[in-house]
């Protein structure tokens, strides 16, 4: 018998769960996301009331908050080991690890370092809230044009 690298040992690893993935036809953490068309969150109404949106949540990773005059969009997925998040009673909550969120992203207990990340977010022609994965903002640029939505009250 050969004695198997780490290298070649991790190399085949990846390959076979990548090949049972796609034969499972279950969701899977290998498979690449979509990103390149926006995601139709809904229209621009849909959201009046202060609070985390998670309907999104399950099948686009997203979240929508509504914060004061603000609407963004931000990801669901943990990130100390990009498990899915809860909501738990208006807390964002990661049920792996024990870290929260606070509604804006900040960690507000770990063991997560860093906040959750913000997507683009936009209105189309038609009212409705667009968002685009492809395009990120780290905490520092949270204010930067297309990080947010200027809603009225």
């Amino acid at each position: 018998m050969q004695d198997v690298t780490r290298r070649e040992f991790v190399a085949t690893a990846v390959a076979a769960a990548a090949c049972a993935c796609m034969l499972g036809g279950g969701e899977c953490a290998f498979a690449a996301e979509d990103t390149s068309k926006p995601i139709d969150a809904g229209p621009l109404a849909d959201f009046k009331d202060e609070k985390v949106y998670d309907s999104l949540a399950a099948s686009s990773h997203i979240y929508i908050v509504r914060s004061g005059a603000k609407l963004y969009a931000m990801t669901s997925m943990c990130t100390h080991k990009n498990k899915a998040t809860k909501l738990r009673a208006g807390v964002i909550t990661c049920p792996a690890h024990g870290s929260k969120f606070s509604n804006t992203g900040t960690v507000d207990k770990g063991p997560a370092k860093l906040p959750l990340v913000h997507y683009a977010i936009s209105t189309d022609a038609n009212g409705h809230v667009m968002v685009d994965k492809s395009k990120s903002f780290t905490e520092k640029e949270w204010d930067k044009d297309g990080s947010f939505i200027e809603v009225k009250a």
